[in-house]
């Protein structure tokens, strides 16, 4: 039992180091040139990891869902990449009893590689726009600033 025991830790620690930590971009991966599963891609999402937590409200009585993602993008030809990787767009469904999706604490980057430094451009607040799509749907908009051959974008 000590041995499985010892077995699942060891697991769990290798796997949780193997991620990406979000906004700790290495020097490697800023200075990559080309995606090693395909050369002619235009862009590769490097980590999405998504995370969901369940818990109960104690003043709304109700169980509530947390969602997190993280997600990172290494940009090798700007003018080819889709622009759904460029310009992001979070859907938040509305619904009818008041348990409303909602979305919050939005954080977002561009990467570069200036004068051998690497360099973050961060989306600020005011450049989040909230649409409202229909009675069903809100979306929130932003556009990472800065992009070009050789950035790495990435957002939570």
């Amino acid at each position: 039992m000590k041995q499985l025991l010892l077995l699942f830790i060891i697991m769990t620690f290798s796997i949780a180091s193997a991620q990406v930590k979000f906004g700790k971009v290495s020097k490697e991966e800023i200075e990559l040139m080309k995606s090693n599963l395909d050369a002619e891609a235009p862009a590769e999402i490097i980590s999405k990891v998504g995370r969901y937590d369940v818990y109960l409200s104690k003043t709304e009585k109700r169980f509530e869902v947390l969602k997190e993602v993280e997600v990172r993008v290494k940009i090798y030809d700007k003018d080819n990449t889709p622009d759904r990787l460029l310009n992001l767009v979070i859907p938040a469904y509305i619904i009818s009893n008041g348990n409303n999706e909602k979305i919050s604490g939005i954080k977002a980057s561009t990467y570069n590689l200036e004068n051998g430094k690497l360099t973050e451009t961060k989306v600020n607040r005011g450049d989040i726009f909230t649409e409202r799509i229909n009675e069903y749907l809100e979306v929130q908009k932003f556009a990472f600033p800065n992009v070009k051959n050789g950035s790495i974008i990435e957002y939570k």
